[in-house]
């Protein structure tokens, strides 16, 4: 009996000692990891790994496959983010967010961005693709690369008046000087010619249709309410 407990001692001590290496080694490997990387990611991360970008840092710099607050130290030692001046220089497409000056609820589509601009006019776009912007269904804006996303001054002369008189009319809140608020959810299958006369487009059908079914009043707002609108935009800091 005393020298069957002396086996299992012995065997206990065996399994104990080699479990203490194998801790050991593990404790060692993730050590000699963690300086390699500490190594390597001294220096900032200016481009991806591989020479494509997978996400472009416009704010903030990039670490590992994203981007951090420039104030943040980078622990990762590579990966597929790179920042915007790179991506600038080798022509790689890119996200980057602008602002539609408060009028919120339109479709867009730019390259493989796709959605609706939301409450405080944001969307993104992908930088060096057109920008279509659509209401109803109809585009009302088709821009090249640019940062002027103003769609008071973009939009045509000749449809300028429609468009807003018919977004402010839908416009969710009635007023007029926090921007316009369009449901993004209004979707029939007809379309609306804004390129009409003001006086024939008061009277088209498919536009009274849209009014009467999501219009807060059962008419199109005055031209007065498009002209302060159009003065409130221009004197708003850009």
């Amino acid at each position: 009996m005393q020298k069957l407990n002396l086996n299992f001692n012995k065997s206990l001590i065996i399994i104990f000692t080699k479990i203490q290496f194998i801790r050991t080694i593990m404790t060692i490997m993730f050590l000699l990891f963690f300086v390699a990387c500490e190594e390597q990611c001294t220096t900032p991360q200016d481009q991806p790994n591989n020479g494509t970008c997978c996400k472009v840092c416009t704010n903030g710099k990039p670490c590992g496959d994203t981007c951090i607050s420039n104030s943040y130290e980078c622990h990762v030692c590579s990966g597929c983010a790179c920042n915007s001046s790179y991506a600038t220089l080798n022509s790689i497409p890119y996200i980057q967010t602008n602002n539609m000056f408060n009028i919120a609820g339109l479709e867009y589509q730019s390259g493989v961005e796709h959605g609706f601009i939301d409450q405080n006019g944001y969307f993104n776009y992908e930088s060096g693709k057109e920008l279509v912007v659509k209401f109803i269904g109809s585009n009302i804006l088709e821009l090249n690369s640019s940062n002027n996303y103003n769609i008071v001054n973009l939009l045509q002369n000749n449809n300028r008046v429609n468009i807003l008189r018919l977004m402010l009319t839908l416009d969710i809140d009635n007023y007029l000087y926090n921007g316009i608020s369009i449901e993004s959810d209004i979707s029939e299958n007809i379309i609306i010619n804004f390129n009409l006369s003001v006086q024939d487009f008061a009277i088209d059908e498919n536009v009274l249709f849209i009014v009467q079914k999501y219009g807060r009043t059962n008419k199109l707002v005055p031209i007065s309410e498009v002209d302060d609108f159009i003065y409130f935009m221009r004197n708003q800091e850009i």
